[in-house]
């Protein structure tokens, strides 16, 4: 079971986009973002930040 994941990207443009569609078919729905930060939040299942 993993607690947290914090993956590395170059783009969190594309990344918010493949994220979104992928988590989205898992019933996961983006529930924050904050490019300037480089934060995205997630939603479902027990929650994804």
């Amino acid at each position: 079971m993993f607690d947290h994941i914090s993956l590395g990207i170059t783009n969190l443009e594309k990344s918010i986009v493949f994220y979104d569609a992928a988590l989205k078919s898992l019933g996961i729905n983006r529930i924050f973002a904050s490019p300037d930060a480089g934060i995205v939040g997630y939603s479902g299942l027990g929650g994804v930040w």
